[in-house]
C-alpha cells in the first residue's frame, strides 16, 4: 500500500500472502508480474524488476486499456 501511494498508482495490485494465486499462475520468483486482460487471461508475464514508468510502457498499457 505504501509503495502504491508513494508512486501514485491507481491500478489493482494483488498481494498474494498465502501464495494461492502464485501457485495457480506458476509464479516461482519475487517479483513476478503479470499483465491480464479484462477476462483474467495472461497477456504477458515478467520475472524480476522492471521499469514500469517509461513512455513505451505507458503506451503499451494505454493500448491494452483501449480494448
Amino acid at each position: 500500500t505504501k509503495f502504491l501511494k508513494e508512486n501514485n498508482l491507481s491500478f489493482p495490485v494483488l498481494l498474494d500472502e498465502t501464495n494461492m494465486v502464485g501457485n495457480i499462475y506458476g509464479a516461482r520468483s519475487i517479483p513476478t508480474s503479470y499483465i491480464l486482460d479484462r477476462n483474467g487471461n495472461i497477456l504477458s508475464m515478467t520475472v524480476g524488476t522492471r521499469e514500469w514508468f517509461t513512455d513505451e510502457t505507458k503506451a503499451l498499457f494505454a493500448d491494452i486499456l483501449a480494448y
